[in-house]
């Protein structure tokens, strides 16, 4: 969880996903990332178990594994800011 903390890409990426199921192009153009960028945080979030993938055709879309993760960030952020 703090390796998501230590990164503002990832927190951008876990409030992106907490709304909605998206693919690396979309994370990528919301954040403004390059799709490598974009899809090397996203396999650090699903190494570290916080989002899901699943394959839809030639699509990989990414979700939190738990919504419980968004809400420990945002506490997380909160704390953090004071």
């Amino acid at each position: 969880m703090f390796a998501v903390l230590a990164d503002p890409t990832r927190v951008g990426i876990v409030h992106l996903l907490s709304d909605h199921e998206l693919c690396t192009a979309d994370v990528a153009l919301l954040l403004r990332l390059n799709r490598p960028a974009a899809s090397q945080h996203l396999r650090v979030l699903r190494d570290l178990r916080l989002v899901r993938a699943r394959r839809e055709g030639r699509l990989v879309l990414y979700r939190l594994a738990d919504p419980l993760v968004a809400r420990v960030v945002g506490l997380g952020l909160d704390r953090v800011r004071g």
